[in-house]
């Protein structure tokens, strides 16, 4: 006998500067949510919550691409994490003032380091 289950999908593609946030594209976003009952002798309920997104981040020629995602079973403690941050193009190096800049409109690019 097969322990009955419950799972919900839901999945986004290139969605364009999300919640109004400038420079972000969803390029791929996936998250279920998992509900297993009991399995033959042992009656036990788990719970999982499965994520994975991949992210542009910024403008051409200042962009980069965040790879994150993760599982929790039961609201405890993560079974996975992943994150991943990934510069296209090897001679323009992703840079610390970049992601500042991104996200609070502060240009450091000029601080000497």
């Amino acid at each position: 006998m097969i322990p009955p289950s419950l799972a919900f999908t839901i999945e986004i593609e290139n969605w364009i500067e999300p919640f109004g946030i400038t420079g972000l594209t969803v390029t791929d976003f996936g998250l279920q949510l998992k509900v297993e009952v009991g399995l033959q002798f042992k009656v036990e309920e788990v719970v999982a919550i499965s994520f994975l997104g991949s992210f542009l981040i910024g403008t051409a020629p200042r962009s980069f691409q965040l790879v994150i995602g993760g599982e929790m079973i039961d609201f405890e403690a993560p079974g996975a994490i992943i994150f991943e941050l990934q510069d296209k193009d090897p001679a323009n190096p992703l840079m610390l003032y970049d992601l500042i800049k991104q996200f609070t409109g502060l240009n450091l690019s000029s601080v000497p380091c």
